[in-house]
C-alpha cells in the first residue's frame, strides 16, 4: 500500500510466477498501492519496475460467457467457414444499474495466443478492424470474420467491463 512502505503477502491461490497476476475479489481494500515486478537471472542484475494501482469501492460486474455450440464448431474446429462468435451478459445486478442510468458500462475485448506452458501473449488482432470482426471490440459481444484466426493455434479472449470506478473481466 502506498505509504505504508510494506510489502503484502499474495494470497495462496495466487500464482506469483504465472503471465498475469490476476488477484481474487476482495483481495485489496480500496486505496492507493504500488505494485512492483522483479525479474532477474543467474547472469544479470534484477531489475525492477513499478506502477500505482488504484482499487475504488463499488460493485465489480460479473461477465458470464455463453458456451460454444459443440454441435456448430466442434472440439477440434473442424469446420473452419464457421464465425467464431462469443456471446456475455452482465449478472442482474450491473444489468439493472446500466438499465437505471446509474452505470454506463464500457465494454473492451482483447485476444491472446496461449503458447507452450500456458504462457500468453497478444495475438496481433484489431479486433476494432471490420476486417477482423462484425462487432468491433468496445461491445458485449464479440464475432470474428470467418479465416482471422490461425489454424492449429489456441487463444484466449478477454472482456474487460468497467464503469463507475469498478471493472470485472471474463475469458473465454
Amino acid at each position: 500500500r502506498s505509504g505504508a512502505g510494506e510489502a503484502m503477502d499474495l494470497p495462496a491461490e495466487v500464482d506469483s510466477a504465472a503471465a498475469v497476476l490476476e488477484l481474487p475479489a476482495g483481495s485489496l481494500e480500496p486505496g492507493e498501492y504500488t505494485v512492483a515486478l522483479t525479474v532477474s537471472t543467474g547472469a544479470l542484475a534484477p531489475a525492477t519496475a513499478s506502477v500505482g494501482l488504484t482499487v475504488v469501492a463499488g460493485p465489480a460486474p460479473a461477465v458470464t460467457f455463453a458456451p460454444l455450440a459443440r454441435a456448430k464448431y466442434g472440439a477440434t474446429w473442424e469446420e473452419p467457414a464457421l464465425r467464431v462468435a462469443f456471446s456475455t451478459t452482465l449478472d442482474d445486478d450491473s444489468a439493472a444499474l446500466e438499465a437505471s442510468g446509474a452505470v454506463a458500462w464500457a465494454y473492451r475485448w482483447e485476444a491472446f495466443v496461449v503458447g507452450a506452458g500456458g504462457v500468453r501473449s497478444f495475438a496481433g488482432l484489431d479486433l476494432g478492424s471490420s476486417a477482423v470482426t462484425t462487432t468491433g471490440a468496445a461491445g458485449p459481444n464479440l464475432a470474428l470474420v470467418s479465416g482471422v484466426l490461425t489454424p492449429g493455434a489456441t487463444y484466449a479472449f478477454r472482456l474487460t467491463v468497467e464503469g463507475a470506478g469498478a471493472a470485472g473481466w471474463g475469458e473465454g
